[in-house]
């Protein structure tokens, strides 16, 4: 038995399959121990000594598994490689079954796939001797029979303990009785002297109530007072509530009118766009226009050359002069026409120019408007909030500014308009002169 090392003492579940095709399920014990040369194996069942399987296996029996199952590993890798398979069983990464026929228990490592099961190792281990089975039991019963002497030695141990703690126990009941009648005695010292106590505090608490009923008398008297102090101040505080009510009106009113004023600020700078695009319009027009200028003081100067031309040729030739009497006449015409076209241009640069002075009258108009909230609010500002009044005042000063900008605007449509006359009025004594 010294020369024995267990290496794997466990119990599984494993299914056995029996030579007539019975299959049962048993929960068997597989024991691994390593002898000097050999390896022994043994499975039973640890409630059926009939069923009980052993095999030695030493490196020539091996040898003859290893050429039967074509494995790989030498005798020493074989018995590690058999632990860890036993490893991967407990963790369900490998498969264990045993198949019986006769004598022989066959144990089959295997693992599943999805084809078929594929068989890693298969080891046969035959019935075990009656006799080392009889001494296996001998061992059992000694085994047991030497529990037994040890729970028999454990079982006086405790009831020896027993004993002493039932004695503790009368003990503890005895100290217990006497102190219960000390308690006793002590519940009715302290009895009588809370009974005592009792009536000194009911006559200090007696004096305490006619000193707070007093006091509470004063507190009335106190709280009346506050009463009528609160009645005053309430009537102030309507007071102080209908005038921030009239000053929230005011404030509404002046929002809308600030907002009225944006509104009609915007609007002049669109009319101001409008103006402006008309002006670029009319830029355009008279750009065409001083073209066309051009090409008829060109043309005038070209029909110059033929007067000249045709006074000269007009003593040579009287037959030509009747044509170009009719040529000067077409030229006189055309003019004519070119002068009366040009003066209705004037007349709508006049209508425009009258438009801006009336949308300069409608601005001067908004600015005495302006000028009359700006008084207002000064009047009204002592009494606003100061944070209103900034964001009020930076309104007035964006609206003034988009004023001033506005004025900007229309002075420069003046200017161009006086230059735009100025150029018709040029371009016409030109005409004329030519």
């Amino acid at each position: 038995m010294s020369d024995r090392k267990c290496l794997y003492n466990k119990n599984h579940h494993l299914h056995i399959t029996h030579s007539n095709g019975f299959i049962e399920e048993r929960n068997l014990n597989i024991s691994i121990n390593n002898l000097i040369d050999s390896l022994l194996i043994k499975i039973r069942d640890p409630t059926e000594f009939t069923f009980n399987y052993t095999e030695g296996i030493n490196e020539s029996e091996y040898e003859t598994i290893r050429s039967k199952q074509n494995l790989d590993i030498d005798f020493i890798e074989f018995k590690t490689t058999l632990l860890d398979m036993l490893q991967l069983f407990q963790k369900k990464e490998m498969f264990l079954k045993c198949e019986i026929s006769d004598d022989i228990c066959s144990l089959i490592f295997y693992k599943k796939s999805k084809i078929k099961s594929i068989i890693y190792l298969s080891l046969d281990l035959h019935k075990t001797d009656q006799k080392e089975i009889f001494n296996e039991l001998i061992d059992n019963l000694q085994r047991i029979q030497d529990s037994n002497d040890t729970l028999k030695k454990q079982l006086a141990n405790v009831r020896k303990t027993v004993a002493e703690r039932e004695k503790q126990i009368q003990q503890l009941t005895w100290l217990k009785n006497q102190l219960e009648r000390q308690f006793s005695n002590e519940l009715k010292k302290v009895e009588d002297f809370f009974i005592a106590k009792s009536r000194d505090l009911e006559e200090l608490a007696q004096n305490r109530i006619r000193l707070t009923q007093q006091r509470i008398v004063k507190l009335v008297e106190d709280v009346n007072s506050v009463k009528s102090q609160t009645v005053l101040k309430f009537a102030s505080n309507v007071r102080l509530s209908n005038t921030i009510e009239s000053l929230r009106f005011e404030a509404t009113e002046n929002a809308k009118l600030m907002n009225q004023l944006k509104k009609e600020n915007c609007v002049l700078q669109s009319v101001n766009a409008n103006h402006e695009k008309n002006i670029a319009d009319l830029r355009h027009i008279l750009n065409e226009r001083d073209t066309a200028v051009k090409g008829l003081s060109k043309r005038n100067e070209e029909l110059r050359m033929d007067n000249e031309k045709a006074t000269k040729v007009i003593a040579q030739n009287k037959a030509n002069i009747e044509e170009l009497s009719k040529d000067l006449v077409q030229a006189n015409q055309m003019l004519v026409n070119f002068n009366s076209h040009y003066d209705s241009k004037i007349k709508q640069v006049e209508q425009l120019n009258e438009a801006l002075r009336s949308k300069e009258e409608i601005l001067n108009g908004q600015k005495l408007k302006h000028h009359k909230v700006v008084q207002d609010f000064d009047n009204y500002k002592a009494l606003y909030n100061k944070e209103i009044q900034e964001k009020l005042k930076h309104e007035l000063f964006l609206s003034n500014s988009k004023i001033e900008e506005l004025e900007k605007a229309i002075r420069k449509a003046n200017k161009m308009n006086t230059l735009l006359t100025e150029k018709v009025n040029n371009m016409t004594l030109n005409s004329k002169g030519t």
